[in-house]
């Protein structure tokens, strides 16, 4: 659930049959509002709204960090959201990157449960103060999100929606109280880069149908991100979404360089009328989307790609010449930093290895650096790198550093990179303002 950052208590509700849970807590209001701030993080992954209306149009938060060293927190002004009388805050907390199998070995690399914190800033226009944190008054229900990982994809039932249950007037007494546990002894540094979006949307530019019943949508671009699905049919109706970056000879999509990572989005119908579905916590890299269990006959208009990226402005460097070869280059060049740089810059979006390889970093940050402004990018990546290193002082293969044990010190042309991108680019090491964690109530799902 949810935890106060200024209490040295964890607040954790009991356990959940779903990897991701619905969080609420209602509280009253009595006076004018001045101004209000929201602080959040997770360890895990985290949507949070304030009266039924999302904060922030940020995916993916808290950013990809050593999380058994640091996790990144959020500031939102929620000024605007708040009102006069009864309101309620509450969020979604799935597994993100701290929740999933981030390596080939298929494995959970940090300790459950999730767990997630906030704290609400209220100044008051007589100059009154109040603090509102998470804490046992909290509640917690199951989500219809049955599973939802980096690499495997989400597990959508959507007959198990609650209308309204992130408004004040919903009725929770039948939801499970939170439990308050101990905090993890960790950094809680404020986060110093453009968070995780959806950038662009990108309509299917054509479908095509197979004799087993199942559609492949082409999007036209090879990007990162997911894919957004609109469908109407009978309750419990089974749509899967399979994901791939190329096709097979007789037009199938061809998955076996994906390895481990089932890039799957399975969605099962409420029923009643045409529903919209796209996954909470998790994106593919992929131009293709194979579609099974469809009711009727689908069309370009049935899925839309959402382009998810830490880069959200323009480019600040353009590369135009006679060739059109050459121009398509260029143009690949920066989808494929868009598509990587990703919370880190991973050297894959699509298998089970989306790391941040310091090898591939180094080759390329100086082209990132005219492509994109990537200021701030480079400092989060360079505290990754820092965090990373060995008490010798070496720098790893990755950071965050997850190959521990694999012989995670730095190859020649990998380790290199720690040195290569902080005097390059002039990146500041040191670390972002840090709460005071002398004491946090966190909440798990």
């Amino acid at each position: 659930m949810i935890g106060n950052l200024d209490d040295q208590r964890l607040g954790v509700p009991a356990p959940l049959p779903q990897p991701a849970a619905l969080l609420r807590h209602p509280f009253s209001i009595s006076k004018k509002i001045q101004s209000a701030r929201l602080y959040a993080t997770a360890l895990g992954s985290y949507q949070i709204f304030l009266n039924g209306e999302r904060v922030s149009k940020d995916i993916f938060t808290p950013d990809f960090t050593d999380y058994r060293k640091r996790v990144l927190y959020q500031v939102y002004d929620v000024t605007s959201s708040l009102t006069s009388g009864q309101n309620c805050i509450a969020a979604i907390l799935g597994d993100g990157w701290y929740g999933s199998s981030l390596t080939w070995a298929s494995a959970r690399l940090f300790p459950a449960p999730n767990r997630l914190v906030a704290q609400l800033e209220i100044d008051y226009s007589d100059g009154s103060h109040e603090t509102l944190g998470t804490d046992e008054y909290w509640k917690a229900a199951p989500s219809p999100i049955l599973h939802s990982e980096i690499y495997a994809g989400e597990v959508y039932d959507a007959r198990a929606e609650l209308a309204d249950w992130n408004k004040s007037e919903f009725n929770d007494t039948s939801w499970q109280s939170a439990v308050v546990t101990a905090t993890p002894s960790i950094l809680v540094t404020s986060q110093n880069t453009a968070p995780v979006r959806i950038t662009e949307n990108i309509q299917a530019k054509t479908v095509t149908p197979f004799p087993n019943g199942t559609y492949v949508f082409d999007m036209g671009q090879n990007m990162v991100g997911w894919a957004t699905l609109k469908v109407s049919g009978a309750p419990g109706t089974v749509v899967r979404l399979r994901f791939a970056e190329i096709l097979n000879p007789d037009g199938s999509i061809y998955r076996q360089n994906l390895r481990n990572a089932d890039a799957t989005d399975t969605y099962i119908l409420r029923g009643g009328g045409e529903e919209t579905f796209a996954p909470h916590f998790t994106f593919h890299g992929f131009r293709y989307v194979e579609v099974s269990g469809f009711p009727g006959q689908p069309t370009t208009a049935s899925l839309t790609g959402d382009v998810a990226t830490s880069i959200n402005g323009e480019t600040t460097g353009r590369l135009t010449t006679s060739s059109a070869l050459v121009n398509r280059m260029w143009s690949i060049g920066t989808w494929g930093q868009r598509g990587n740089f990703l919370s880190i810059p991973t050297d894959c979006p699509q298998r089970d290895e989306r790391l941040g390889w310091m090898g591939d970093a180094g080759v390329f940050w100086r082209t990132g650096t005219y492509n994109y402004d990537i200021a701030a990018f480079s400092q989060k990546f360079m505290d990754d790198v820092v965090d990373a290193q060995t008490p010798g002082g070496a720098f790893t293969n990755v950071s965050p550093d997850l190959l521990s044990g694999e012989g995670s010190i730095g190859a020649p042309g990998w380790g290199d990179a720690g040195v290569i991108i902080l005097i390059r680019h002039g990146c500041n090491t040191g670390i972002g303002k840090s709460l005071n964690s002398t004491g946090m109530r966190w909440s798990a799902g």
